[in-house]
């Protein structure tokens, strides 16, 4: 789960540190839509993150096995199927 967290920001991030050369040409409005775009996506990705995260927490403290089978379809699911 971290990797592809990673891998996923990482590639976002990658975009986001490049926006000027990417968007060079754009008109304005398409620039800034397309720079809020990897921002919304980037969050999306830390709460999802996040989210599992206090799941297992959560399923630990209260070794909570149907909690940790949530957490494993949220992982199977990831941002991309919402």
């Amino acid at each position: 789960m971290e990797q592809k967290l990673d891998l996923k920001k990482g590639s976002l991030e990658s975009d986001y540190s490049r926006v000027d050369e990417i968007t060079s040409g754009m008109p304005r409005k398409t620039r800034d839509e397309y720079i809020e775009s990897v921002e919304r996506a980037i969050t999306r990705w830390e709460d999802w993150g996040i989210s599992i995260f206090q799941t297992l927490d959560e399923a630990a403290s209260e070794s909570n096995m149907a909690l940790v089978e949530e957490a494993e379809k949220m992982i199977e699911q990831d941002v991309e199927s919402d």
